[in-house]
């Protein structure tokens, strides 16, 4: 992923909202993963733009280059047996599908 820079940041910021379609952006208003941003925010937190827009802004100056975001609809069940067996649940289905993909490579000869 390429590092945003600021100016970019600050075009991007300058769009005015009704000129965003948001339609095909899930609802993360709900999601633990705010909590990491923002340890004091509670069911009852109203997410603003401004928190959106820092939340993006430090995901798009994340420098994790071995990482790319992705978003991806799995089985309840596998969610379940992950989060039942690590809080770093997301970090051990990259783990398990790595050793898939690194066992299939093995043995393919690839």
């Amino acid at each position: 992923m390429n590092k945003m820079t600021d100016a970019q940041l600050k075009k991007l910021a300058a769009i005015p909202d009704e000129s965003i379609d948001y339609s095909d952006i899930p609802d993360m208003s709900k999601t633990k993963g705010w909590e990491k941003l923002y340890p004091d925010a509670n069911e009852k937190t109203v997410i603003t733009d401004k928190m959106m827009f820092d939340a993006l802004t430090k995901a798009l100056k994340s420098e994790d280059p071995d990482k790319i975001p992705v978003t991806l609809k799995l089985d309840p069940k596998i969610v379940t047996f992950f989060k039942q067996h690590s809080k770093k649940y997301q970090t051990k289905i990259n783990d398990v599908l790595l050793e898939f993909v690194n066992q299939y490579e093995k043995s393919h000869g690839h």
